[in-house]
């Protein structure tokens, strides 16, 4: 089985990991319960479970942040969170020297 693990975020870690995996904005949400797994292997990769742990992180600080902000439009808010996350796995993913 992959890597089943309380996301914090839940919905929110599950579709900004499949838009930013994806490259595109998802134009629908996700709900209830996800579970991230590898592709044809028991477990996930070090690098894809950092970058999940990651996006969960980065969830979870922009709702913090946001918290005492006032509010944007959805559409901003969900472009500002998908900018974050990719920046946080752009990041995770340069090549270190």
């Amino acid at each position: 089985m992959g890597l089943v693990k309380h996301l914090v975020g839940g919905p929110a870690v599950v579709w900004v990991l499949a838009s930013v995996w994806r490259g595109i904005e998802l134009p629908y949400g996700f709900y209830g319960t996800a579970i991230v797994t590898g592709l044809r292997s028991k477990a996930l990769d070090a690098g894809l479970v950092a970058e999940v742990q990651a996006v969960s992180a980065v969830v979870a600080e922009v709702r913090a942040e946001g918290q005492g902000r006032p509010l944007v439009g959805e559409g901003a808010a969900r472009a500002g969170l998908l900018a974050v996350a990719r920046h946080a796995l752009d990041a995770l993913r340069a090549p270190t020297a």
